[in-house]
C-alpha cells in the first residue's frame, strides 16, 4: 500500500461505521448531530474504552436506528487524518445483511432504505464515493485520506477481491 500517513501514526480516536443490507438497498442515515451533521452516513460511532470494533458496531447500529446486526462482516479499513483541525481517525467498516428490528430515528440519526445503484454521494463526506462502491460490491477495502479543513486533499485506496471472495465463502458455512 503507498501510505500517504505515517506508518507510526497513533489515530486520536477509532470508530465504526456499518452498512446494513437489505435485497439490493442500503440503510443510511441523515446525521443529525455530531461530527458530520447534515450529512449522509452509516450508522457508526466511536468506539469506548475496552470495546472492541465489533461491539461498538453492535452498540452503535442499535443506538442510532434501533436494530440488531445478527453477524457483522468486516470489509474495509480507514484512516483520515486533517492536517488543519487534528482530527484524526481509523475507522472499521462492517456490512450486515441479517439484523433484528426495523429502523427507527433517534436523536442522532434518521435512517432511511436506499437503493445501492443510488447512493447520494453528493450529501456524503467527500471520500465515500472512492471507496464505498467496492465495500457495497463486496471487496475488502483499505484506504488513507487526507483532508485539510474537511475538504480531502489526497487518498489512497486498496481493494482485495480474496478477502471478497474468502468472505463469501465463510458466509456459505
Amino acid at each position: 500500500m503507498n501510505a500517504l500517513i505515517s506508518q507510526g501514526w497513533i489515530p486520536r480516536d477509532r470508530a465504526t461505521l456499518v452498512y446494513v443490507l437489505s435485497n439490493q438497498s442500503v440503510l443510511l442515515i441523515r446525521k443529525l448531530r455530531g461530527h458530520g451533521r447534515g450529512k449522509v452516513n452509516a450508522p457508526g460511532g466511536k468506539l469506548e474504552s475496552g470495546e472492541s470494533a465489533e461491539e461498538c458496531a453492535v452498540r452503535e447500529l442499535h443506538e442510532e436506528v434501533g436494530i440488531r446486526a445478527k453477524k457483522l462482516h468486516r470489509c474495509a479499513t480507514l484512516k483520515f487524518l486533517d492536517l488543519e483541525t487534528c482530527f484524526s481517525l481509523e475507522g472499521y467498516v462492517f456490512l450486515v445483511d441479517k439484523f433484528e428490528g426495523t429502523p427507527r430515528g433517534t436523536k442522532e440519526a434518521d435512517p432511511f432504505w436506499c437503493p445501492r445503484e443510488l447512493v447520494p454521494y453528493e450529501s456524503m463526506w467527500e471520500d465515500d464515493r472512492y471507496w464505498l462502491p467496492y465495500v457495497l460490491c463486496g471487496d475488502w477495502v483499505s484506504g488513507e485520506f487526507v483532508f485539510a479543513n474537511d475538504k480531502l486533499k489526497e487518498w489512497f485506496v486498496e481493494r482485495s477481491l480474496t478477502a471478497s471472495l474468502e468472505a463469501l465463502l465463510e458466509t456459505q458455512d
